[in-house]
């Protein structure tokens, strides 16, 4: 009978044994026993490492395209804005410098530039060549007026009238002072 006892003890000790090895198996997760060759370990039974790494690279890399590109995009329309910024700063400073010269507004288009200096000089030049052309032109027409007669007395104010334009012209280049007085009466 000790044998028998001896023989129960020994089943019932192999029972617990494998009853105590299932329950830590279903608490723990399941590991395979496959040996890892450089070092010996085991490995879980989960999915490749590789596989997993590649879809988070993949979802990352499209979630850092999608940043890159919505910011790309802000920083065009930053420097978008910045330009019209600088293009309505640069309008304004030129309008300015046109109306201190008294040229005509619809001039700041030319003139409009980043820096007030550049502006300056560039309103500057065209106000000579505004200048100069007026210049140029009322002394072409002036040249064509006739030479003035003699004295005050030559000329009445009945002949004024009925002389014409290009003789009233000749007569304000050669004496302008007649001309005016002439003009009044």
């Amino acid at each position: 009978m000790d044998e028998q006892i001896l023989e129960n003890e020994e089943k019932e000790a192999e029972m617990d044994t494998v009853q105590q090895t299932e329950e830590i198996e279903e608490a723990q997760p399941e590991v395979i026993e496959n040996k890892d060759e450089s070092d010996g370990s085991t490995l879980e039974n989960t999915p490749p490492a590789e596989e997993k790494s590649d879809t988070e690279d993949i979802t990352k890399k499209e979630n850092d395209t999608s940043l890159e590109n919505e910011l790309s995009r802000l920083r065009l329309e930053l420097e978008t804005e910045r330009q019209k910024r600088i293009e309505t700063e640069g309008k304004i400073m030129a309008i300015e410098i046109l109306e201190k010269r008294g040229l005509p507004r619809s001039l700041s288009e030319i003139i409009a530039s980043s820096s007030y200096e550049e502006s300056e000089r560039r309103a500057d030049i065209i106000a000579e060549i505004i200048r100069g052309t007026v210049n140029d032109e009322v002394a072409k027409r002036l040249s064509t007026l006739p030479m003035p007669q003699r004295g005050k007395e030559s000329i009445s104010r009945g002949t004024f009238k009925g002389m014409s334009l290009d003789e009233m012209q000749r007569l304000y280049k050669s004496d302008r002072t007649l001309y005016l007085e002439l003009a009044k009466k």
